[in-house]
């Protein structure tokens, strides 16, 4: 569930790890909108150490359809790491 109203990161886990998903690609924490949807459950799955971070990708976005404007942005690849997840929470 990753709906915009979605803030349980427990019951994302249980999702993800049940489809077999090992790895997630998702915006950087700080570009998450809000508290709640994809970007706020991937970082809060990081903060708990659910994921670690292996790599980064670099992209071209279109800000818009109609100006068809390009900006850049990256996204993080996060692991899964089931070993510690949950296991303490992280400052």
């Amino acid at each position: 569930d990753t709906r915009p109203e979605a803030r349980d990161p427990a019951r994302f886990w249980r999702e993800i790890t049940q489809a077999g998903i090992t790895h997630v690609l998702a915006p950087p924490p700080d570009q998450a909108d809000g508290d709640g949807g994809y970007a706020y459950l991937v970082g809060a799955l990081a903060a708990q150490g659910c994921a670690k971070e292996v790599g980064r990708v670099e992209a071209r976005a279109i800000n818009s359809r109609t100006l068809a404007r390009w900006g850049s942005s990256h996204a993080m690849l996060y692991a899964l790491t089931p070993d510690t997840c949950f296991s303490s929470p992280r400052q």
